[in-house]
C-alpha cells in the first residue's frame, strides 16, 4: 500500500513537469459540454501516466503477479528484498515526514504563523517525500532489470491493454449525444 502511495505522490511530483502537446492540443478539439470534468480527468492522467509505467515494475506489484509473470524462485526472493528495502525505506521516510507535517501544521495553527518556521518544515515534509518517491524509482529500476525480456513484455502489454481500454471510455465519455438512437428512438438528454 506504501508504494502506491509513494506512487501518487511521485506522480503528482513529475507528472507537472511531464506535458504533452498532443494532449494539449486533443483538450481543445473537445466539445464544451465535456471540457470541465474532462480537462480535469486529462489533467489528472497526464500526471499519472508516465508514473503508472514506472509503478508497474514496483516489487510488490510484480510479486503480486509472480504465477502470470512466471518468475522463477531466485527472481521471487531477488523481488521480495528489493520490496523489504523499499518498504523499510518507506517507514524512515513516512516517520520524517509526518514529524514535520505535524509540525507544519502546529506552526499554521498560530494567529500569525512564523513563516520562516511554515517554510523550513514544509521543505524538510517535501525533501522526505521526496526520497521516498527516489526509493520507490530505484526500486521499480531495479525491479525491472529482474525480468527477462518475456516478463517485461508481459507487463508492458498489461499496460498497452489498459491504455486502450481508458481511451475507449473517453471516446464515449467525448461522443456528442445523438438526437436519435439507432432503431429511431429519441434520446432524452442527461440532466
Amino acid at each position: 500500500m506504501q508504494y502506491r502511495v509513494a506512487l501518487l505522490a511521485t506522480a503528482l511530483a513529475v507528472g507537472g513537469v511531464v506535458s504533452h502537446p498532443a494532449r494539449a492540443q486533443e483538450r481543445e478539439r473537445m466539445p464544451e459540454r465535456a471540457q470541465p470534468g474532462m480537462e480535469h480527468m486529462q489533467h489528472m492522467r497526464e500526471m499519472m501516466d508516465p508514473m503508472r509505467r514506472v509503478g508497474a515494475y514496483a516489487p510488490p506489484r510484480l510479486l503480486e503477479h509472480r504465477e502470470a509473470l512466471g518468475l522463477t524462485a531466485e527472481q521471487v526472493t531477488r523481488l521480495e528484498a528489493l520490496g523489504q528495502q523499499l518498504q523499510q525505506a518507506h517507514e524512515k521516510v513516512e516517520a520524517d515526514a509526518t514529524a514535520h507535517r505535524e509540525q507544519l501544521l502546529q506552526a499554521f495553527q498560530a494567529d500569525r504563523p512564523d513563516a520562516r518556521a511554515v517554510r523550513t518544515h514544509a521543505q524538510a515534509m517535501m525533501r522526505a517525500q521526496q526520497e521516498a518517491q527516489l526509493a520507490m524509482l530505484g526500486a521499480a529500476a531495479e525491479a525491472k532489470g529482474v525480468l527477462t525480456a518475456e516478463q517485461r513484455g508481459r507487463v508492458a502489454g498489461w499496460l498497452d491493454a489498459q491504455d486502450m481500454m481508458r481511451q475507449r471510455m473517453e471516446r464515449r465519455m467525448r461522443r456528442p449525444e445523438a438526437p436519435h438512437q439507432e432503431g429511431g428512438e429519441h434520446r432524452h438528454p442527461r440532466r
